[in-house]
């Protein structure tokens, strides 16, 4: 089966087909029979090649949600960002309605974040002046300087 004709299929079983990056989504008022969502996942890649990304500004689920979609290079997968909790938490339940359980995080957590690492980084500096390149096996935490 072609993908035109297994857009045609699952729009005739009252499922609507969009994508957000690389996943496929799909809308029905009830879950599509297994041999539908098999023959989806089997034809994902030519299915994102006809299936335009789908803009949040278009979707009412997302029509007030300040927020954008980041690819992270360190977690591997695409996070949400949001300005604040408030916002965090609509567009987490927004998500989740659509099974769609992607990382979302406010500006102040990655800050938080950011914070937290550089002083990780900082103190592993540290240690490692300390031991000079020698391998530790079983520390984790080194309170004070090794006498």
């Amino acid at each position: 089966m072609t993908a035109r004709a297994l857009l045609d299929q699952a729009s005739a079983r009252g499922v609507s087909l969009y994508r957000l990056g690389n996943r496929l989504r799909w809308r029905a008022p009830a879950p599509p029979p297994a041999d539908l969502l098999e023959q989806l996942r089997a034809h994902k890649r030519d299915l994102l090649a006809l299936i335009p990304e789908r803009p949040l500004e278009g979707d009412p689920a997302f029509s007030d949600i300040d927020a954008y979609l980041v690819a992270s290079r360190i977690l591997g997968e695409s996070v949400w960002f949001t300005a604040d909790d408030a916002t965090a938490e609509r567009l987490e339940r927004a998500l989740a309605a659509e099974g769609d359980h992607r990382l979302v995080f406010t500006v102040a957590e990655v800050l938080a974040l950011e914070g937290m690492l550089a002083a990780d980084m900082q103190r592993l500096a540290e240690i490692k002046r300390w031991f000079r390149g020698a391998r530790i096996d079983g520390v984790t935490r080194v309170e004070s300087r090794p006498q």
